[in-house]
Order: C-alpha cells, then structure tokens, then sequence
C-alpha cells in the first residue's frame, strides 16, 4: 500500500512539474515577446527622434546654403558698385539695398528654422533620455555636440545679420561721390567676412550630418545586440527549464511503472 501511495504521489508530481515547465517556458517567450517590443518601440524612438532633428538640420543647412550663394552675390555686387563711378552709383545703390534687404529677411526665415531646430533637438534629446531605461543607451556627448553647434549657428547667424544691417546703414549713408578707399575696404571687408561664415556655416553642417548618421549607426547596433541578449537569454533559460521539465517527465514515467507493477502485484496476490 505504501509503495502504491508514492508511486501515485511520483506520477502526481512528475505531471504537475511537466505542466509546470511549460507554463513556464511558454511564459519565457511571452516575456521575449514583451521585452522584444519594448526594445522595438525605444529603438523606433530614439530613430524617429533622430530623424526628425535630421530633417529640421537638413531645411536649415538648405538656407544657408541659399544665403551662402546670395552673399557671394551681394558681396560681388558691392564691389562692382564701389569701382562705378559717381553717375553710375545711384541706381547700382537701390539694387544693392534690395539685395541686402532681401538677404536680411531670408537670414530672419533662417533664424526661425534655426530656433525650430532647437526646439526640435531639445525635444528629442528628452526623447532620447528615456531610452537608457530599456537598455538603449546613445552616447550624450554627442547629443551635447549638436545643441553645441546649434547653438553656435544661432550666434553665427545673429552676428550676420547685425553686419548686413551695418552694411546697409553704411550704404544709405554713403554718398556716391564720396566712397572713399577707407569706406570701400570697411564695406568690402564686413561683406566678405558675411559670406565666409556663411561658407563655415554650410561646413559645419555638413559635419553635423555625419554626426546623425554616428548616432543612427549606434541606435542600431545597440538595439540588434539587445535583441540578441534577450533571445539568447530566453533560449538559455527554456532550455534549463526544459531539461528540469525532462526530470519532471522522468518522475512521471516512473510514477506510471510503480503503479503498473503495484497493480499487477496485487492481481497476483488475488489470484494464488
């Protein structure tokens, strides 16, 4: 009797264990499933951030390549101005005004997108902060290089457009016969130093460029090796969990014979 009651506590056992182990294995991939999206979803956010920066740096960089090409052009037409003679000034002068007030309210259309940018950058960079929390971590330094350089372009682009007023007030308070060397050389020179920040501008966008393009090649390795530790980590531990379910199923098997035998001990026993 003794034996029969633990040989039905062994196959008792060994199945609530078996059903046990894949309950749990079955929750090992449902937690895979869970952990996996979780990893997608920081992933797709830190890359939407990302490219929604990209995309505001990539309208500012147009810009300024647009004012690069009209300061070339201004700065050409004052030095074609200044070798005129008096007669000739007068209408080269209300050209130059309209190409300096033109350039002055395309610099302001570039100041907005500049401050859109930002906006934009501190947004991401909040965004992109959330992160760390599903094990994607972005190096911030290079998040602290692109606020750097936005900001710098604002500074850039403010100082431009305090030089082209200058140039319009020393313009408009010029008198055609009286461009002197001195004033020639001080517009020539503040014209000229518009278009080389203009041209440093466009420069060190194009390094900015490489930066998203650093940190999109980063988001992506961490999240393929995330993914990767997380499947190797479920598969690992169903396997342990598996080979536990064996020794369950084991204890099962040997449950099932000690009946059986019991069984046909005491058939025997009846029946001399």
């Amino acid at each position: 009797m003794l034996r029969f009651v633990l040989n039905l506590f062994a196959l008792t056992l060994g199945i609530v264990g078996t059903i046990g182990c894949v309950a749990v294995i079955a929750g090992i991939w449902w937690l895979n499933a869970r952990v996996s999206h979780a990893v997608d979803r920081a992933s797709e956010l830190g890359s939407d951030a990302i490219s929604l920066v990209d995309n505001q740096v990539t309208q500012v960089e147009s810009r300024i390549d647009a004012l690069k090409i009209k300061s070339a052009e201004v700065k050409e037409s004052i030095t074609h101005w200044i070798k005129q003679n008096a007669a000739q000034r007068i209408g080269a002068r209300l050209e130059i005004g309209e190409k300096l007030q033109q350039l002055q309210t395309e610099m302001q259309d570039a100041q907005k997108l500049v401050d859109l940018a930002k906006s934009t950058l501190d947004l991401a960079q909040r965004a992109l902060e959330a992160t760390p929390e599903l094990g994607i971590h972005l190096d911030p330094a290079t998040i602290e290089t692109l606020s750097q350089s936005m900001q710098e372009t604002e500074t850039r682009l403010t100082q431009v457009t305090q030089d082209l007023t200058q140039i319009t007030q020393w313009i408009e308070n010029l008198g055609e016969a009286n461009v002197t060397e001195e004033a020639s050389n001080r517009i020539v020179k503040l014209a000229a130093r518009i278009a080389l920040t203009l041209v440093n501008l466009d420069e060190q966008f194009a390094r900015v460029h490489g930066k998203f393009d650093q940190l999109k090649a980063e988001l992506n390795q961490l999240h393929a090796k995330l993914i990767g530790y997380v499947n190797i980590g479920s598969v690992m531990l169903a396997l342990f969990v598996a080979w536990l379910g064996a020794g369950q199923c084991a204890l099962a098997y040997c449950g099932t014979l000690g009946l059986r035998r019991s069984r046909k001990s005491n058939v025997g026993d009846d029946h001399p």
